[in-house]
């Protein structure tokens, strides 16, 4: 029911997807009026330019890309927090600014996020005969929740321990134990 629909999604970030370039915009040139169209990747369930079918000026079947266009991506998946009964996985796309990450917003795995965005279908497996299809959210904005090594206290006594610990031959046998 939210297909569609701007929504605000809070979760922890399982991965990240290194940047990649994605076709965005393309130009198309007739091969026999040298008419051109532009083409966008518009559809949300398919994600990519699509190739005119014909010529408007001339009927021609014949086209040829002249330009191209491509935009950041980058993919996350995050979970809902642990204090969420269902554990639900949602698949997220940035694209430009977003998928640069300038500001550092996605740091890493295990950061808790709101992300805020369109929830839209995506096609599971591009190859398969089965049109089966995933919830996955194109976002808008995100958000860093909380930095989880911020929120830790440490009393005094716990420091030297910690330093007592540092201080030790075997500290990597220890955490391994």
């Amino acid at each position: 029911s939210e297909m569609g629909e701007l929504i605000s999604v809070e979760g922890v970030i399982q991965s990240v997807s290194d940047g990649v370039l994605k076709l965005h915009e393309a130009v198309f040139e007739c091969q026999q009026c040298m008419n051109t169209l532009v083409r966008r990747a518009g559809s949300q369930i398919e994600d990519q330019v699509q190739p005119p079918v014909k010529c408007g000026n001339c009927d021609s079947e014949m086209f040829q890309i002249t330009e191209r266009k491509f935009q950041d991506r980058r993919t996350l998946v995050i979970k809902q927090k642990p204090d969420k009964r269902s554990r639900e996985k949602l698949r997220v796309v940035l694209q430009g600014e977003l998928a640069q990450d300038k500001k550092r917003t996605i740091k890493a795995t295990g950061s808790a996020v709101r992300i805020i965005g369109y929830l839209e279908p995506q096609r599971k497996n591009e190859r398969s005969k089965k049109k089966l299809y995933y919830k996955r959210l194109r976002a808008n904005n995100v958000e860093l929740l909380e930095d989880k090594w911020e929120d830790i206290d440490i009393s005094n006594e716990e420091e030297k321990q910690i330093q007592g610990i540092s201080d030790r031959d075997d500290v990597k046998d220890l955490l391994v134990d």
